[in-house]
């Protein structure tokens, strides 16, 4: 739990540039929830699946705002995001809100919770 969420949250979005399933899989929860852009509820399993797959690659992700609140061992993230890539075989492009719900399970952080949805241009 030493490590900042700041760390934590740099190492998520290099794991997902580069789909390293082994980072998100440490990274992730075991009881994640995930509601992606599309409004879709994803397990762990299932958010790992699709980059294990190549079913979802990024490549570009920028992180245009962030605001981080730790209250012990909960970290809540909220992160203005600019995202391009291909999901399921069509291209995406544009800007999005995420929160991410951070919580340290046997001494380090893990994602518990998080969301995604389109930001208005």
């Amino acid at each position: 739990m030493n490590v900042p969420i700041e760390v934590m949250e740099e190492k998520l979005r290099q794991a997902v540039l580069s789909s390293n399933v082994y980072a998100l899989e440490e990274m992730l929860a075991d009881d994640l929830v995930f509601i992606d852009p599309a409004g879709r509820s994803l397990s762990k399993a299932e958010d790992v699946e699709v980059y294990r797959r190549g079913l979802v690659s990024v490549a570009r992700f920028e992180v245009i705002e962030r605001r981080v609140r730790t209250l012990g061992d909960i970290a809540v993230v909220h992160s203005l995001v600019a995202i391009s890539g291909r999901a399921l075989g069509t291209a995406f492009d544009g800007q999005f809100h995420q929160t991410r719900v951070w919580n340290v399970q046997s001494g380090r952080w893990r994602v518990i919770s998080a969301h995604a949805s389109a930001a208005q241009r």
